[in-house]
């Protein structure tokens, strides 16, 4: 992980890659930490990643990020998203899907009655723009699912 120029430091790289609600990522930190050498620069740096996570927590990042978002902007999530989608995609962020549904490139019902929105956001402070996909319920409203849809862009031309 490393120092990071630009001082954004352990809590910038966790929240830029996901890594702070990864319970994976926190396991393996873990038993990197038992297994490195008492006084090493390794330790330090694992030390120092360890104390990041406990800081806000692997378990609840994710229900308190969707939180903070939906303090400033109310936004109405499902269980499954709340409980499965941000737990399996670490990546998604709850301000990018409503951003989607406040100006979707395109939208869709689905059969069920749900619908589809595609919508642009920058990802990852700088990278280029990816096209998340957000599903929501047959009000159009409720978010129920979130992902990046990788064939958009080659099924609108």
């Amino acid at each position: 992980m490393g120092r990071v120029r630009g001082g954004c430091g352990v809590p910038g790289r966790l929240d830029e890659r996901g890594l702070r609600r990864n319970e994976l990522f926190a396991s393996v930190v873990q038993a990197v930490l038992e297994m490195a050498e008492a006084g090493s620069g390794e330790r330090a740096m694992l030390e120092s990643v360890q104390n990041h996570l406990r800081g806000e927590g692997v378990a609840r990042a994710a229900q308190s990020r969707c939180c903070r978002v939906m303090a400033i902007n109310p936004i109405k999530t499902t269980h499954y998203f709340r409980e499965q989608v941000l737990r399996k995609r670490p990546y998604i962020d709850p301000a990018w899907c409503a951003e989607v549904l406040r100006s979707p490139l395109r939208s869709e019902r689905q059969p069920d009655g749900r619908m589809r929105f595609w919508g642009r956001v920058p990802y990852a402070a700088g990278t280029s723009a990816k096209v998340p996909r957000v599903v929501t319920l047959e009000d159009g409203e409720t978010i129920h699912n979130a992902f990046f849809d990788r064939g958009f862009m080659r099924r609108l031309k």
